[in-house]
């Protein structure tokens, strides 16, 4: 029993390394992709998803992202989290409690138009609802 719950201990931790670094390593490769289609985008009257939710019946969008974008776009050096954009959500989410609902809704937009990573954007939600 023990060698078993070591070897799951074992496996989450690497499972969480292995998330952690291809997090790191696709998120600019998905900026650039979105960056280069954006201007064929922009010329049919489309838009990016913000967030994919494959649990979705259709498959499609997650309707509550639309609810808490600001209506202006934020960039990366309006955040509250000091270089936000090169840190890991691990890294992250501990952070978010210590925003006020302003700043929260800063990074749920920014996250959204970007990385769109579930497990900050659901922790920004879960502050966004207490604070409401």
């Amino acid at each position: 029993k023990r060698q078993l719950a070591l070897a799951e201990v074992i496996g989450r931790s690497t499972a969480g390394v292995v998330e952690r670094r291809l997090e790191a390593e696709l998120a600019p490769l998905g900026r650039t992709v979105a960056a280069a289609a954006q201007p064929l985008l922009d010329l049919l009257g489309l838009r990016l998803p913000t967030t994919y939710d494959a649990s979705a019946p259709d498959g499609g969008v997650d309707p509550t992202d639309a609810a808490h974008e600001a209506s202006e776009p934020v960039v990366g050096d309006a955040l509250p989290i000091a270089d936000y954009e090169d840190l890991p959500a691990a890294d992250i989410v501990p952070r978010l409690a210590g925003l006020d609902v302003g700043e929260l809704r800063r990074i749920r937009s920014f996250e959204s138009a970007n990385r769109g990573r579930r497990t900050i954007l659901n922790r920004v939600d879960q502050l966004l609802a207490r604070a409401e």
